[in-house]
């Protein structure tokens, strides 16, 4: 696939040329989104970039002085300028600039469709084996798919398509020490150099190229065919490490994880990477922290175990308090059966365990701070906690505080509304319809309808309308956009049937009026 960039400072723009487009129409993904010129050219620095889709207004360096840099530090993007009528001139230094074309706004699906329909035919003219696509792109794939993972979202290729599988995967975790007290300044050029380097030397190995997750730690999946490989993987992130903390003047702390089996299971032993480095931070920082895959099954039975955290995991996807505390039981005793088994790894199965439950509760609830909160403090509690006994005491009180509605914005209902509403913003330049989202929440259409009633005092339909008619107003008020660009923007295709609604909504004003 063509990698594209796209740089607009309207980051409302930004958003819905990223998500409202099907860009794999044009065998085309969108690998990085900016600002402004100056955060484009530095993320051209950082990674391979086929495309880059522009405004020509921009603060710091304009779409002009990004195409001309771009054309002088790196042979063969195509770039595809964004303007209005009045930057018309523009355009047309633009093109003496080499530019492949320009979409003149209100930027509409057809122009987009036109444009990038003959840029890919262009771009597969030139492209060597172009009929291997599929392979040619793999490793953006496979990096994107971890990504994915990583995130716990949902990847969007099953594993088997762009993977090969292998029996065993670890995680390895890079932790900057005492990143957070670093200047902003500083910060950035470390994150982008760092990327870079990991990203070279990952390229030598055989991991999956390097990251980002939460707080700028960087994860390699290392993929491995025999456990032999495990041995000499310290010493090969030891080189690594003393290199980098050479090179860049700092200290890195690793975490790895234990060997895991199933790709998809990434999520959660990057987890346990990110939880060993922390320990190792706390103790000072600078090392690496190692996990045996084999001392888990020392203290208790693996298979056993694997199956109630399964029954464990499926309470939390049915959000049924009693079926999880039944299961938790289960895995105390599991515990209580084996009482030498050792706090370390008691320690690693409690974050795993509450790494599940968070992403459940993100997929309940749309807004993850509090979510996010409750995890840092709970990993707090297991890093102080002396005996097996208590660590599991701390993990079933945090389950049972997660339930609760008093940690919990409301009840089971208030969790349904909050992913209608979160719906609604993601998608009110569609046509939501109520069916349309009670088929995504595996609810009847009726008694959605009912509960939103109950819970808002209005119907889904009243409040959609007047969901976008205040998104209309700010929208106005911002006057950046034409009365049929909001138009279509909130959900309307026709202009005149917008007005009309938008009219009777602010008592008499139509929207033209309104803007002024």
């Amino acid at each position: 696939m063509y990698r594209m960039l796209i740089a607009d400072d309207d980051e409302f723009v930004l958003e819905g040329l990223k998500n409202e487009v099907d860009w794999q129409k044009y065998n085309i993904t969108v690998a990085e989104c900016c600002t402004n010129g100056k955060q484009a050219l530095e993320a051209l620095e950082r990674q391979k970039i086929d495309i880059i889709l522009t405004d020509i207004r921009m603060p710091e360096v304009d779409g002009l002085e990004l195409t001309r840099e771009a054309g002088l530090r790196y042979k063969g993007i195509y770039v595809v300028i964004m303007s209005g009528h009045s930057e018309f001139e523009y355009a047309h230094t633009a093109l003496k600039l080499g530019v492949f074309d320009y979409l003149l706004k209100p930027i509409t699906l057809e122009t987009i469709h036109t444009l990038f329909l003959r840029l890919k035919k262009e771009m597969d003219k030139t492209a060597p084996d172009s009929g291997k696509d599929m392979e040619q792109w793999k490793p953006t794939l496979v990096q994107k798919y971890f990504q994915d993972l990583l995130n716990g979202v949902s990847a969007f290729f099953p594993s088997e398509i762009i993977i090969n599988k292998v029996p065993y995967y670890q995680c390895a975790l890079f932790h900057i020490d005492h990143y957070k007290q670093m200047h902003q300044e500083r910060q950035r050029e470390l994150a982008s150099g760092l990327l870079a380097e990991l990203y070279q030397w990952g390229e030598g190995q055989n991991p999956i190229v390097p990251t980002v997750v939460k707080d700028m730690d960087f994860v390699m999946i290392f993929r491995m065919t025999a456990r032999e490989e495990e041995a000499g993987l310290q010493k090969r992130l030891s080189d690594l490490k003393h290199w980098l903390d050479k090179q860049f003047s700092i200290t890195i702390t690793i975490g790895i994880s234990r060997v895991y089996y199933q790709a998809e299971d990434t999520y959660f032993y990057a987890e346990e990477a990110r939880y060993a480095s922390r320990q190792g931070h706390r103790n000072g920082g600078g090392k690496i922290l190692f996990y045996g895959q084999d001392s888990m099954g020392e203290m208790v039975d693996v298979a056993l175990l694997r199956k109630k955290k399964g029954l464990l995991y499926e309470s939390f996807h049915a959000w049924n308090l009693e079926k999880a505390m039944e299961a938790f039981e289960e895995i105390k005793k599991l515990f209580a059966l084996q009482p030498a088994s050792g706090i370390e790894e008691a320690q690693l199965l409690c974050v795993e365990i509450v790494s599940r439950l968070q992403m459940v509760y993100n997929e309940y609830m749309p807004v993850k701070e509090e979510g996010w909160q409750f995890y840092e403090q709970i990993s707090r509690e297991f890093s102080r906690a002396e005996t097996v006994d208590e660590l599991l005491g701390i993990l079933e009180h945090g389950i049972r505080q997660v339930f609760s509605d008093s940690f919990l914005p409301g009840g089971k209902n208030k969790r349904i509304i909050s992913q209608v509403l979160q719906y609604i913003q993601d998608n009110v330049n569609t046509n939501v319809t109520l069916n349309e989202i009670a088929q995504n929440i595996y609810i009847s259409p009726n008694y959605l309808g009912y509960l939103f009633k109950e819970e808002m005092g209005m119907t889904f339909n009243e409040y959609l309308q007047q969901y976008r008619m205040k998104l209309a107003q700010k929208l106005l008020k911002s006057h950046k956009f034409k009365v049929y660009e909001i138009s279509a923007m909130v959900g309307y295709k026709n202009p005149s049937y917008f007005s009309k609604l938008f009219t009777e909504y602010t008592g008499g004003i139509c929207p033209s009026d309104y803007e002024k």
